[in-house]
């Protein structure tokens, strides 16, 4: 019984593998479903959006900084000593 199992089994993996690799089912087998292809393209955009906003809001900020620090008097400066090595 034992010997019947692993010969069908060896055969219908050998059959399935045939009918998976032939020539006319590769291109139906690699083709991208509609689905799939609104989703990477939705993806896509979103990671736009979100690089441009990510641009966006460091600019902003430098922006910002560079205007607090040239708006401080030179008093209200934070020093920065060289270090005596």
């Amino acid at each position: 019984m034992h010997f019947l199992v692993n010969y069908v089994k060896d055969n219908l993996q050998s059959e399935l593998v045939s009918h998976l690799y032939k020539q006319e089912e590769i291109e139906k087998l690699l083709e991208e479903s509609d689905h799939i292809a609104a989703r990477r393209k939705e993806a896509s955009e979103m990671l736009k959006v979100c690089f441009v906003y990510k641009l966006n809001y460091t600019l902003f900020f430098t922006r910002e900084s560079r205007m607090l620090r040239a708006s401080l008097p030179l008093s209200g400066r934070p020093s920065v000593r060289p270090s005596h090595s």
